[in-house]
């Protein structure tokens, strides 16, 4: 029950990158931001739902790439995808399962995703690039809260890692999900 009702939260989310016309950059890059915020709800149906880690993983690593092309462009994106690929088959070769290659790819994703958050700081204007670099870092907190969740040898310690997911997550979600519109802010 909890999981469904987490992906309802997520789904809001989602709902709240479809709304406002106006953009903080243009209608490209918010729409680029939808179609990563669809995935990322694509992603957690598979994980939390259907329970198929893999797909939700191969969505999370859709999810990667948009948002690498939305901060850094095209040209820069396909290089973290041959990347993503690389760690993914190196891992493979290594004689690793299917998720673990999935999840070395995905590794890969987030070193080029968070540093080119930082690296877009200043095409986005205020205060979209801090919303967009505080949810990445977020985002990427949460990850590695999964990561430890899953690692057998911290299993008494699961149910913090999970809360820690969950509290690093929605934030995150929230952060990027708003980063596109334009936000008049005004000061006194």
């Amino acid at each position: 029950m909890a999981d469904a009702i987490l992906f309802a939260v997520v789904v809001c989310l989602f709902s709240v990158s479809l709304h406002g016309r106006s953009y903080a950059v243009s209608a490209k890059d918010a729409n680029i931001l939808r179609a990563a915020m669809f995935f990322t709800a694509a992603a957690d149906f598979c994980m939390l739902i259907l329970y198929r880690n893999e797909l939700g993983l191969c969505f999370f690593l859709l999810v990667q790439a948009l948002h690498h092309f939305r901060l850094c462009g095209a040209k820069k994106t396909a290089f973290q995808a041959a990347f993503c690929i690389l760690a993914a088959g190196a891992a493979r070769v290594l004689g690793q399962s299917a998720l673990y290659c999935l999840t070395a790819g995905y590794a890969a994703a987030w070193i080029f995703s968070v540093t080119g958050a930082f690296l877009a700081y200043r095409r986005f204007p205020f205060p979209n690039n801090l919303m967009i670099v505080s949810g990445m870092v977020l985002f990427l907190l949460c990850d590695i809260c999964v990561g430890l969740y899953n690692t057998p040898a911290l299993r008494e310690q699961s149910g913090v890692f999970w809360r820690m997911i969950w509290v690093f997550y929605l934030p995150a979600q929230l952060s990027i999900s708003v980063s596109a519109k334009r936000h008049k802010i005004t000061i006194l």
